[in-house]
């Protein structure tokens, strides 16, 4: 079963994984592109837990981004897909 109940360590990594996103130029732009969304809109859905949600999709779907990020923060990656789990659209079959 999915956990879809929030926690603030959830929102903490999540916002840590988008301010990490939009310090690196490149990352930012692919990020953007990905989503076709201009950095207006980004700005402007930071409180959508689905955007949120798909943040972190983002992030996990990198492997090689998702070791420095976690590097960087000392946080384990298990704990990003901890966080996605908390964040409604993700895929049931994600969860098994």
């Amino acid at each position: 079963m999915i956990n879809t109940q929030k926690s603030p360590l959830s929102d903490e990594i999540t916002f840590l994984v988008v301010g990490f996103i939009a310090n690196d130029e490149e990352l930012l732009a692919d990020f953007l592109a990905l989503s076709g969304l201009s950095l207006e809109d980004l700005k402007n859905r930071l409180q959508e837990p689905d955007f949120l949600g798909c943040v972190l999709d983002f992030l996990l779907e990198r492997e090689e981004t998702l070791t420095q990020f976690c590097e960087q923060h000392k946080i384990h990656p298990t704990d990003i897909w901890r966080a996605r789990k908390t964040y409604p659209g993700m895929n049931i079959w994600d969860s098994v």
